[in-house]
């Protein structure tokens, strides 16, 4: 049970632990997690998301279409990105594989609005340093208004960046600003120099269930 010492607020593992995986799943009300890296400034993202929670009836609200649908950029093949054959897409992270990404501090953020937000609309999850945000990451390399995060009615997610100073990056690739990106689960976001993963409940279960 290492992942209740790694993993903040240290109530999410242990919830985990004690409950069956739909009833986990249940107590986040339906919302997405956003899995944030305490690696790097860990101190300051943590006060501020106790500062800065998002709000339980504030739901993520999914869009019929992305917005900038005409700025949305082509996935790249795994090829172009050196991951191997094109056509045979990197194969996703699973249980396993965030069980050992886990293994270093992260803090667990349900994906839901804001009250005090200023920046964007119930369909858009706003990230950045300011507390106008829905995502506050109190890190002197992320802007105060650094990117903006979207779901469809197909559950696809979409990152963009926001016209950041120190980027976003997707895998490790630097996104072009005010252009939509879509993105799986699990896939290494960074703002800046801070490290998230979005993540259904149910993966983050059976990544703190798997057995060594």
């Amino acid at each position: 049970m290492s992942s209740v010492v790694t993993l903040q607020p240290t109530d999410v593992a242990r919830r985990a632990f004690a409950l069956e995986r739909a009833v986990f799943a249940h107590t986040f009300g339906g919302d997405k997690l956003l899995l944030v890296s305490l690696e790097d400034g860990g101190a300051a993202l943590e006060r501020a998301f106790a500062e800065c929670p998002t709000d339980p009836g504030r739901t993520w609200q999914p869009r019929s279409e992305p917005t900038h649908t005409e700025t949305l950029v082509r996935r790249l093949l795994p090829d172009e990105l050196g991951l191997g054959k094109a056509g045979v897409p990197p194969r996703p992270m699973r249980g396993a594989g965030l069980a050992r990404v886990l293994e270093k501090r992260h803090y667990v953020l349900p994906l839901r609005k804001r009250p005090a937000a200023t920046a964007g609309d119930a369909e858009r999850i706003s990230v950045g340093r300011s507390h106008a945000c829905d995502i506050v990451l109190a890190h002197s390399t992320v802007s105060k208004l650094h990117a903006w995060l979207e779901h469809d009615d197909n559950d696809r997610l979409y990152v963009s960046d926001a016209g950041s100073t120190n980027f976003t990056r997707l895998a490790g690739r630097i996104l072009p600003a005010e252009q939509l990106q879509s993105f799986e689960y699990l896939e290494e976001l960074s703002f800046g120099d801070v490290s998230a993963r979005v993540c259904p409940p149910e993966l983050l279960w059976d990544a703190l269930h798997v057995v060594e």
